[in-house]
């Protein structure tokens, strides 16, 4: 029963951070009551029931004026029409979700002087990086050592996986960019052992249930990338113009480098959500997938190669009723000229467009640096390429942004290489692709536990795909050799980020 704002935040946050799903009607029905009722006059119901964005925009709003109000000074944000507190956050049941989404970057932090010593908010005030980003690696680690202490595979789900991916990528990102710290650099150990053990509690629960999450139906988002364009589709029939952005290679240990750079503009929205991709986790067949709306069997001519996929996505588009002039694909357009850029993004009879990053997948192959020094060069290239003012063109185009990955990545470290010659269709650092089962179980057998056996056929793929998958955190390559890679099916390369940007 909602008979309070503490009542109504505690909905909206179940909702929108807990991820609780609510049926369209119901939502439709809770939104005409709430509307009736006079005590939430001021409050949106509609967007903030619906619009998971909107919710945390206002969210942050609403932090910025309580601290304010705590320091007894709206002197900043007088002049702001929602200028009025309307939000709890002293409630006990609302105070208690505050520091996880301060900790994962949904609320940030607020410069505010003259806090009273003590107070229970101070860890969502704007201090020096060295203490602000220590505190939130320690509250995340805390938060996953805590959840991992209760898991149980029984009770584990899809939303579950999800949510964890999101969170720890959070995590293990802000540990890298911080690490030059002490505070965060003693954290290493535990982060690393944490890691290590989510993988493999992770790849053994997505051998038994590989097969169920590919049945799930699309309800709210797909939960597979291959059921991303029937999503998108809808969203056209409901009179959308969508960009499909694919960073070739960003797992969720790179998302928040994106989600930092998009946050400084004042006018984007950003809903975040995760998404399985496809095992083996590469490019040929995880992106074939993912444009062309279908599972690796029905594309079983080009498994191993992208030059279909340009094809296979205005297939798609056209048996769904559109023009072909109506339809767009790019690829390695961070490499486009500014007017090829205006050209590309400015075209009115564009329905739907679906573009392909390279940069984070090229850089993976070559890195020597590990995970760490790969979130770097992205960082870096974010900046150059002005990543954020190419989401505001699109958007600005009349786009609605979907930014998600073919697969994530991996930081692992050589076991050797497997010597059999011809015998492997695919060589990639975390995965051997064969035409004969038996030669695959006979490499599997020089390496026991530290390699999986991936069914193929029996999982989605075409007849006369046999996987051979690099366990956890090793890979087919030198022995010592850290590389990251992609092709196994930790828990950061077989779950991406899915998001979703509008403007305000």
């Amino acid at each position: 029963m909602i008979q309070s704002s503490a009542d109504l935040v505690r909905l909206l946050i179940r909702k929108h951070y807990i991820g609780i799903e609510m049926p369209v009607q119901i939502e439709k029905r809770l939104i005409y009551l709430l509307s009736l009722v006079p005590s939430f006059g001021l409050w949106n119901v509609s967007q903030l029931i619906s619009n998971k964005s909107y919710f945390f925009d206002f969210l942050q709003k609403q932090w910025e004026i309580y601290l304010h109000n705590e320091e007894n000074s709206l002197t900043s944000i007088k002049f702001r029409p929602d200028a009025q507190l309307i939000i709890p956050f002293a409630d006990g049941d609302v105070r208690v979700f505050i520091d996880n989404l301060f900790a994962e970057g949904i609320i940030k932090p607020v410069a505010i002087n003259n806090l009273p010593l003590g107070h229970w908010a101070s860890f969502a005030v704007l201090k020096e990086p060295k203490i602000t980003e220590h505190e939130r690696v320690l509250h995340l680690l805390n938060n996953a050592q805590k959840s991992f202490s209760q898991y149980s595979e029984e009770k584990a789900n899809t939303d579950f996986w999800l949510e964890q991916s999101r969170s720890l990528g959070i995590m293990n990102a802000i540990f890298y960019q911080n690490k030059k710290f002490p505070a965060v650099e003693v954290l290493l150990d535990d982060i690393k052992e944490l890691n290590t053990n989510v993988d493999e509690l992770f790849q053994h629960w997505l051998q038994i249930n590989f097969m169920k999450i590919q049945a799930i139906p699309t309800v709210r988002y797909p939960c597979m990338l291959h059921k991303v364009p029937d999503w998108i589709s809808r969203r056209i029939d409901s009179g959308n113009k969508v960009c499909l952005l694919v960073l070739d290679g960003m797992g969720a240990r790179q998302w928040p480098l994106i989600r930092k750079q998009l946050q400084i503009s004042e006018n984007i929205l950003i809903e975040e959500h995760s998404c399985f991709a496809w095992v083996p986790t590469i490019t040929s067949i995880s992106r074939q997938a993912l444009f062309s709306g279908k599972r690796p069997f029905c594309f079983s001519e080009s498994l191993l190669t992208t030059s279909k996929e340009e094809q296979l996505w205005l297939n798609y588009w056209l048996d769904k009723g559109l023009d072909k002039r109506e339809v767009k694909y790019a690829k390695k357009i961070e490499n486009y000229s500014v007017d090829d850029w205006q050209s590309l993004v400015g075209s009115l009879s564009v329905k739907i467009a679906g573009f392909v990053i390279n940069f984070i997948d090229e850089q993976m192959h070559g890195i020597k640096m590990g995970m760490a020094g790969l979130n770097v060069v992205v960082d870096s290239w974010l900046a150059e390429w002005k990543f954020k003012e190419k989401i505001s063109d699109l958007l600005d185009n009349g786009f609605e942004v979907i930014i998600t990955s073919d697969h994530g990545n991996q930081e692992a470290i050589g076991m050797g290489y497997i010597n059999e010659g011809v015998k492997a269709e695919t060589r990639g650092e975390r995965v051997r692709i064969y035409n004969d089962p038996s030669l695959r179980d006979s490499s599997a057998a020089n390496y026991q536990d530290s390699v999986i056996v991936w069914p193929g056929p029996e999982m989605g793929l075409p007849k006369g795909t046999y996987p051979l998958l690099a366990y956890s955190d090793k890979a087919f390559k030198s022995k010592g050799d850290v590389v990251v890679g992609h092709g196994g099916i930790s828990l950061h390369e077989a779950i991406v980020p899915f998001i979703i940007v509008n403007k305000k």
